[in-house]
């Protein structure tokens, strides 16, 4: 096979293309895994959030580990946020480590009795 400009960047075009796929297998796969078991941001959980309390508090109310990501060193504002399955999420917002917000999306989940 002769190498042309067209035979070179379909070979490029390929190999971007399976570059992509191949990405977004490993990115779904970590995704998937991060994701609890059950539901852990339900709606009494969030309304029992309120303003003042610490992350340490907050995380007590939740139980399992919520993403929490890297603020910039210059901000007073951080967050904690919980997923469910079905997409349904709660984010805390903090402002110098106290509580200024909580953050409800999509239809969470009410809590299981246990009777």
């Amino acid at each position: 096979m002769k190498l042309t400009f067209k035979n070179i960047a379909l070979g490029i075009f390929l190999f971007c293309l399976f570059s992509l796929w191949a990405a977004g297998q490993i990115v779904g796969r970590r995704y998937e895994a991060r994701l609890p078991q059950g539901n852990p941001a339900t709606l009494e959980k969030a309304n029992r959030v309120t303003p003042g309390m610490t992350p340490e508090q907050v995380q007590a109310i939740f139980v399992v580990p919520g993403y929490s990501p890297t603020p910039s060193p210059q901000s007073s504002i951080t967050s904690i946020s919980w997923m469910n399955h079905n997409l349904s999420s709660v984010g805390v917002i903090f402002e110098n480590g106290r509580v200024i917000n909580v953050v409800r999306s999509g239809d969470l989940p009410q809590e299981q009795s246990t009777e």
